[in-house]
């Protein structure tokens, strides 16, 4: 934040787990789901309503959080894989590309996705509540589907192919 003054200064911060920073006089603001150059905006706005006239705010992501997904079954590297620092989706077909790709004995068409549900505020009954999906990989090649966009924590499982 430039220019600073003995209360509004700039320096490392943490995105609280809520999606919100924290500055002395200005309070809490909201950043979930913004764009660095979207939050350094709003950040200014923010500083300049009352206390700074037109400042300079500049945002370098020093650490992202890390997302994961796990995938089992018939691809070559069976692990846990990250989603691309600073990307904010990851398809099934990039988490199985991570992964080495599909096995030689793979049943392409029998893919299942195992989402844990939300277990946030006001969920009551719901948390730990998990859905599957099922997902053809050969009608994502072929252009008939959308490829599925995983969430962090979904553990795919590929079915071996039963000759």
């Amino acid at each position: 934040i430039y220019p600073e003054d003995e209360y509004i200064r700039g320096g490392d911060m943490q995105i609280s787990s809520d999606g919100n920073i924290t500055l002395p006089l200005v309070g809490r603001i909201s950043v979930a789901g913004k764009a660095v150059n979207e939050a350094e905006k709003l950040l200014a706005e923010r500083i300049d309503q009352d206390y700074i006239v037109d400042p300079e705010v500049v945002i370098e992501v020093m650490q992202f959080k890390e997302r994961n997904v796990v995938l089992l079954g018939e691809v070559r590297k069976p692990g846990t894989y990250s989603f691309p620092p600073g990307a904010a989706r990851m398809t099934l077909l990039e988490a199985v590309s991570q992964a080495g790709g599909f096995s030689d004995i793979a049943n392409i068409k029998k893919i299942k996705i195992i989402r844990k549900g939300d277990s946030g505020e006001g969920d009551q009954g719901r948390a730990g509540a998990k859905e599957i999906i099922h997902a053809n990989a050969q009608e994502i090649i072929s252009g008939e589907k959308e490829d599925v966009a995983l969430e962090p924590g979904d553990v795919v499982h590929v079915s071996e192919s039963l000759f």
